[in-house]
Parts: C-alpha cells; sequence; structure tokens
C-alpha cells in the first residue's frame, strides 16, 4: 500500500522511503485497532452492566436499553467503518498520525459523504463481481493463474483509485479553506 501511496503522491519509487512509510502505518494501524477495540469492550460491558440493573427493575426496560444499544452502535459501527475505510488511506498516503488522518478523513467524508458511500458500494460490487469471476475460472490450473494474475491487477487498481478518491477531496478541501480564508 505505500508504494501504491506513492505512486499516488506521483513520487518516484523510494524504496528506503516506502519501508520507512509501511513500518509507521502498520504501528499506527495496530494502535488505531486496539484503541477501537478498547473502546467497544468498555461501552459494551458499560451496556451489559446497565441492562443487568435494568433487568432487575423490568426485564422490558433491560431488553428496550440492549435493542436501542444495538441499533445505535449498528449506525455508529456503519459511520465509522466508512471513515476508517479512508483512514487507513490517509494513515499512509499523508504519512500522518492516527488524530490528524481521523481529522482529515472525517473532514472529507462530511464534505463528500453521498460521493464516498457510492464509491465503497461500487469498489465492493465489482471486488464482488469479480470474486465469482475468479472463482469460475479457478476450475484448472491455467485458469486460476489467469485469476491470480486479473484479482493482483485488478484489486492494485482498486486500491490506486482509493487513494486518489481520497487525495483528489482532500486537495478540494484544502483549497476551499484557502479560498474561505482570503
Amino acid at each position: 500500500l505505500s508504494l501504491v501511496a506513492q505512486e499516488a503522491r506521483e513520487e518516484e519509487p523510494d524504496w528506503a522511503y516506502v519501508l520507512q512509510v509501511t513500518w509507521r502505518s502498520w504501528v499506527r494501524l495496530v494502535k488505531l485497532l486496539f484503541v477501537i477495540f478498547l473502546l467497544t469492550a468498555m461501552i459494551s460491558s458499560g451496556v451489559g452492566v446497565l441492562a443487568m440493573l435494568l433487568s432487575v427493575i423490568s426485564p422490558e426496560l433491560s431488553w428496550f436499553t440492549l435493542n436501542l444499544f444495538t441499533w445505535i452502535a449498528l449506525s455508529v459501527g456503519v459511520y465509522v467503518a466508512i471513515i476508517l475505510y479512508f483512514t487507513s488511506r490517509a494513515i499512509i498516503l499523508d504519512d500522518t498520525g492516527i488524530l490528524r488522518s481521523l481529522w482529515n478523513t472525517s473532514n472529507v467524508i462530511h464534505r463528500n459523504f453521498l460521493s464516498a458511500i457510492g464509491f465503497i458500494l461500487l469498489m465492493n460490487i465489482i471486488q464482488t463481481g469479480l470474486w465469482y469471476i475468479w472463482r469460475i475460472l479457478a476450475s484448472n490450473a491455467f485458469g486460476t493463474l489467469i485469476g491470480i494474475i486479473g484479482n493482483a491487477y485488478v484489486s492494485t487498481g482498486l486500491v490506486m483509485a482509493s487513494f486518489l478518491f481520497y487525495r483528489d477531496r482532500f486537495i478540494a478541501w484544502q483549497q476551499a479553506r484557502f479560498q474561505e480564508g482570503k
């Protein structure tokens, strides 16, 4: 991904820099996943304790609380997934820290919400459709080889498209901020 991001920045390949960005990105992404896991566990535990205490008062109130939490968690989960989809791109493309990447991604997504949803849906439709094609091709050795090469080519193109989608919208946001400041 770091090499693809370097191409998206239109820079000449620099393997030392790519390896440094890769290492920093992995560390940042692991930290981000750890924080997400920790927050999810803490909130879920708190809601579980609340539901248990409410079940003493009223089982219906406890079920209502759990159902409400489930709906809120699903809604927030989808929103967070959209933000995190592009946050990983921001961490790698911009080589910035977690908080700055989250801030940048949130701003880009808020300003381009429908196009971001459309982009993510389109990428998933393409990947799902091609998965069926690669599966059909895998019926023999030659087809498997074609599937592997085709999957690598198309998947790399889709990753590049996601970097360019984020980069173009980030640049547009920065230019709009600059214009507002004049």
